[in-house]
This record gives C-alpha cells, sequence and structure tokens, in this order.
C-alpha cells in the first residue's frame, strides 16, 4: 500500500483492494492528525486490534512523503450520513440511499443505535476517543448491522479540527477531546436518525441541541414505535447523550 500516498489527494475515497485472489471494497481516507510516523504507528497498533462485531475490518495503512492513510474494508449500504441525506454522494453509486434511507424501518433504526453504542463503549475501552465522530462514520452492511470506522480516532486529549453540529459545546471552549464528547456526538447521530426533518432544519456549526423530545420525532418514527412509554424512553435516552459532557 505504499503507492497510496502517491495515487489519492481526496480526504476519503473508495476504492478496490486484491486480497487472497478476490476483489475487496475498501474506503482509504488521509489521516490529517498525525504528524509523525510514530503517532500513526502508536493509533494503527490500538485500531488494529479492535475485533469487534460493530467495527468496521481494518485492512492496512500507509504512510510517506509527509501522508498518512488508514484502509478499511467498506460496506455495502454505505454510510448513514449518505442514506439520510446528510452529505453528498460523490461520484456514481450503485446504491440507491433514499431508497434505503424510506425502507429503514425504526426497529432497524434502533439495531444500528445500538451496534453503534457498542461499538463506542468498546473503543472506548482501549482508551481511546474520537475526535468528529458522526453519521458518515457508521458503515452498514448487508443485513443493516452498524461497522463503526475508525477513521478519527485521536490518542491525545489535545486536538484541533473544524467544528461541526455534532462537536460538544465544552470542546468549543477548551478544544480537549473527552470520551464525553463522543457521547455528545452519538446523541446528534440519535437525532439524524430518528428527528430527520427536525435535525436538517437546523443543521448548522453552531447548532447545539438540547430539550428534545418524543414530539421531534418524526412522523413514520412516531407512528412506528406506538407506545408512548417507548417514546419517552428514547427521547431520555437522546438528552442523556446531549447532557452528558
Amino acid at each position: 500500500m505504499s503507492s497510496l500516498s502517491k495515487e489519492f489527494d481526496a480526504l476519503r475515497i473508495p476504492g478496490e483492494l486484491l486480497q487472497s485472489g478476490k476483489k475487496m471494497a475498501v474506503i482509504i481516507e488521509k489521516m490529517i492528525s498525525y504528524e509523525t510516523e510514530d503517532e500513526l504507528l502508536k493509533l494503527v497498533s490500538i485500531i488494529s486490534r479492535f475485533k469487534h462485531n460493530n467495527i468496521a475490518t481494518f485492512v492496512g495503512f500507509s504512510y510517506g512523503d509527509g501522508n498518512s492513510y488508514i484502509v478499511t474494508e467498506c460496506e455495502v449500504n454505505g454510510n448513514v450520513g449518505q442514506i439520510l441525506n446528510i452529505v453528498p454522494v460523490s461520484g456514481s453509486s450503485s446504491i440507491n440511499f433514499e431508497e434505503v434511507n424510506k425502507n429503514l424501518t425504526c426497529s432497524q433504526r434502533l439495531k444500528i443505535r445500538l451496534g453503534v453504542a457498542r461499538a463506542l463503549s468498546h473503543i472506548h475501552g482501549c482508551d481511546v476517543r474520537y475526535s468528529d465522530f458522526s453519521s458518515t462514520r457508521i458503515l452498514l452492511d448487508k443485513d443493516l448491522e452498524a461497522k463503526v470506522v475508525a477513521f478519527g480516532i485521536i490518542i491525545e486529549k489535545k486536538c484541533y479540527f473544524t467544528f461541526s453540529c455534532y462537536t460538544d459545546p465544552e470542546f468549543k471552549k477548551t478544544q480537549l477531546v473527552s470520551q464525553k464528547s463522543d457521547v455528545y456526538s452519538f446523541g446528534v447521530v440519535l437525532i439524524d436518525m430518528f428527528c430527520q426533518h427536525f435535525a436538517n432544519s437546523l443543521r448548522g456549526v453552531d447548532t447545539e441541541y438540547s430539550g428534545i423530545d418524543y414530539t421531534h420525532f418524526d412522523d413514520d418514527i412516531r407512528q412506528q414505535m406506538h407506545s408512548l412509554r417507548a417514546l419517552t424512553i428514547l427521547s431520555k435516552t437522546l438528552n442523556k447523550c446531549l447532557n452528558e459532557v
């Protein structure tokens, strides 16, 4: 993979690798938070040891000419950000993201939520955290099982990156990332998944979410959940994430 740094300049691109005689779809992401080879190798050592059903498979890395790349196996249903139309789809794709989103039931969304929570818990157990966790970090496989990618994971608590609506308010003040920052970001991901119309109306760099209740949920989500108790539990879980920081 040493030739990657010469071939790609984009921050994240899809690609293919030949492994054991078979083509594997992968995502190649340029790492911008690590300036030295030692820093990258320390990160790779941690990522390569992740063994969890809800964490995307690490394939390899490349370092050279001042550029570093992490390669992860791609999943057939893209990422949640694409499915929810939060980020534009670059290039051509065989996936009809609008159709996937339309057919994504409340039960499937709850399953994705649980998978992401388990992945974050496993990652935090390794004493690392994300710098910019968001819906684009969540891939979905053929069974719509969540596969969180390791892109954006950091070791140091102090970091610098562009703010977004996923950035917890405390980090904006201190620029110190904690595991609680990821919990806040996860809360915003839940807003994406269950309150999509509400989220789209407010989305912006300076957006700070609070006081979300089941009335903010999309109509089809409320109809599918039926139970007021279930809606209340989900809204309380969401707000607990947002208030964790």
